[in-house]
């Protein structure tokens, strides 16, 4: 279930990987040739590229190293290009000098902790039909429009982005599915919440990725070979530990996840479609008790409305600080925690 997310992710970097190629070499090759040179780029050969980590650059996690060739052109009798040494002697082909050079790029990788698939923008939890649990109201919004002005700072003015955050199997945030260690959340009827079911968290029933032999139809299992199946490890709410925690889960109201689960009976414990989970806690810890939720209630965590809100806000202004926010998303952010407080995520009546 949730490794099913971890595909679709792999498959959006590496697309996202090859638009960057192109424009991160085309930077550095105008920077390495003289000031007056000019040049054309004509193909780029850019490898798969391959998770690594930097031990010399601290806890920064995994880097995608990408590596390839480039080809290009130039005139010879442009004057831009008098500064060429030997420039004269080099053979011509059409009239053009061309050059193939090999290069290499690190770049950072990100993973937005707790998220689903798609949310839209101030959502709240839904009851969809066919999901055991409310949908995942968490926006990711505030992260692309982050990072994606640190990627503009990087390609034209050469400031670099943070570095990288997501799990890692050497800090011991990327286990293995029977590694999790989600709490037990029981059925719950909160007030302000409808009822809800028990919580389901069960390795069993994670999908097993095996090597497949398409040439034959069906397809069969080669070897008894299988991919690894790793997924992020949970603090004590069930929220990922590791990754760019947005301020509502930084501080939390209930329990996001990035995956959820059909009814029984309507195809669970299959995954429920693109759709995360939320689970709110109690209010008091008197409710909390009377249905036995091991997670700390609302009163339990926050003494008040501003001992929320000055949270919230601590958490924003260390992911301004980081470059994960932007200052316009961290006042939204903050003055909806001040506008409704713990109320942020009830749903309308």
């Amino acid at each position: 279930m949730a490794h099913d997310a971890f595909i679709r992710g792999k498959a959006m970097n590496r697309s996202l990987s090859v638009v960057r190629v192109s424009t991160f070499v085309f930077v550095s090759i105008m920077a390495g040739l003289s000031a007056p040179a000019h040049a054309r780029l004509t193909r780029i050969n850019a490898g798969a590229p391959v998770l690594i980590d930097l031990p010399a650059f601290g806890r920064t996690g995994a880097y995608l190293k990408i590596a390839g060739t480039f080809e290009g052109e130039l005139d010879p009798t442009d004057r831009r290009n008098a500064a060429i040494a030997d420039i004269e002697l080099a053979p011509l082909d059409g009239g053009k000098v061309h050059y193939t050079s090999t290069f290499f790029l690190l770049r950072p990788v990100y993973s937005i902790a707790s998220i689903e698939h798609n949310t839209t923008f101030d959502r709240r939890p839904e009851q969809m039909a066919a999901c055991q649990q409310l949908t995942n109201p968490l926006y990711n919004g505030p992260i692309f429009r982050a990072l994606s002005v640190r990627l503009d700072r990087w390609v034209t003015r050469g400031i670099r982005p943070p570095p990288s955050r997501v799990a890692k199997r050497s800090h011991r945030t990327l286990v293995s599915p029977g590694e999790v260690n989600f709490p037990a959340i029981p059925a719950t009827a909160y007030a302000g919440w409808p009822k809800l079911p028990a919580v389901q968290f069960n390795p069993g029933v994670m999908n097993h990725n095996a090597v497949l032999d398409f040439s034959v139809v069906p397809p069969e299992h080669v070897d008894d070979l299988e991919y690894t199946v790793q997924i992020a490890q949970v603090d004590a709410d069930g929220n990922d530990i590791a990754g760019i925690r947005l301020p509502y889960l930084a501080v939390p109201l209930g329990t996001h996840t990035g995956w959820s689960l059909l009814k029984p009976g309507m195809g669970g414990p299959d995954i429920c479609g693109q759709n995360g989970q939320f689970i709110p806690v109690a209010n008091t810890r008197a409710e909390r008790l009377a249905f036995g939720d091991p997670r700390p209630s609302i009163e339990e965590r926050y003494r008040n409305h501003r001992a929320y809100v000055n949270a919230v806000s601590r958490a924003a202004e260390r992911l301004v600080r980081e470059g994960f926010l932007l200052h316009e998303d961290e006042d939204r952010i903050v003055t909806r925690a001040a506008r409704q407080g713990t109320d942020l995520w009830k749903m309308s009546p």
